[in-house]
């Protein structure tokens, strides 16, 4: 939220986290062995076979010297047999956000940065994939802004080229809020940046979502901690008027 008090603007961005997680239906699959390090999510005993044997068009994961192997259900009962079938299935994912998150307050002018993260923890062995997008209606009329109770409200950031995080810079004339995700986060993108002044922002797409990150396999069983930074900046020279302004950000994550 921003807040502004006795005439001094003062700001506290307090940007709600909703959480939204498309779970593919097949996702379970039984008796996984895991410790806080380690995750067993099947095992067979065979005389052979590979992993991701590849071509220009296919992929293929064999084991040799298993019994009988596929699904099998009943009205009470699904049964996936074999090594590879609980594997070929599997998808399960969960998210778990920070539910906000409150910037340092700005006097005046100024520019006022802080973070939040998103945890996913999944054993889709395709990985999966993390978007965001500003709440439809947050902002009022001008989605995709920080409004206050008033209608006032704070730009989303705007980048030289549409959809392409860039380096922070924020008009004297203008004020503006935006996020990125930061480069120690366990799946960090290149296109971020890093923490040494390298740094890309970007704004939240409004009324649609956009991929923040992406992996391409199974997260550890502690899960993918992805910080994600807001910033928020009152370019020198703006009165902005007092109240509290705030926005609402829609986190997806799809198995993949």
């Amino acid at each position: 939220m921003l807040s502004f008090v006795l005439g001094k603007i003062v700001h506290r961005l307090h940007v709600a986290l909703l959480i939204v997680v498309l779970i593919n239906p097949s996702a379970a699959f039984a008796d996984t062995q895991q410790t806080p390090d380690y995750t067993i999510p099947a095992d067979a005993v065979v005389v052979g076979g590979a992993e991701k044997g590849v071509s220009a068009k296919y992929l293929l994961d064999d084991s040799v010297g298993e019994p009988i192997i596929g699904p099998g259900t009943s009205a009470e009962y699904t049964l996936e047999s074999g090594y590879r079938q609980p594997l070929a299935s599997s998808g399960s994912i969960s998210l778990n956000c920070s539910t906000s998150v409150t910037l340092p307050a700005i006097l005046a002018t100024g520019q006022s940065t802080g973070s939040g993260t998103c945890v996913v923890t999944s054993d889709a062995v395709g990985g999966y994939a993390l978007s965001w997008g500003v709440l439809t209606g947050s902002g009022g009329t001008n989605t995709g802004s920080l409004i206050a109770s008033g209608g006032n409200t704070i730009a989303p950031y705007t980048p030289v080229a549409g959809g392409v995080p860039e380096t922070w810079s924020v008009a004297t004339s203008a004020a503006e809020w935006g996020a990125r995700l930061k480069s120690v986060s366990t799946d960090a993108d290149v296109k971020w940046g890093l923490e040494n002044g390298t740094d890309k922002w970007i704004n939240i797409p409004a009324s649609s979502s956009s991929e923040i990150v992406s992996r391409t396999s199974a997260t550890d069983p502690g899960g993918s901690t992805e910080i994600i930074q807001f910033r928020t900046e009152i370019g020198t020279g703006v009165l902005q008027v007092n109240g509290v302004y705030e926005a609402t950000v829609t986190f997806t994550v799809v198995a993949l």
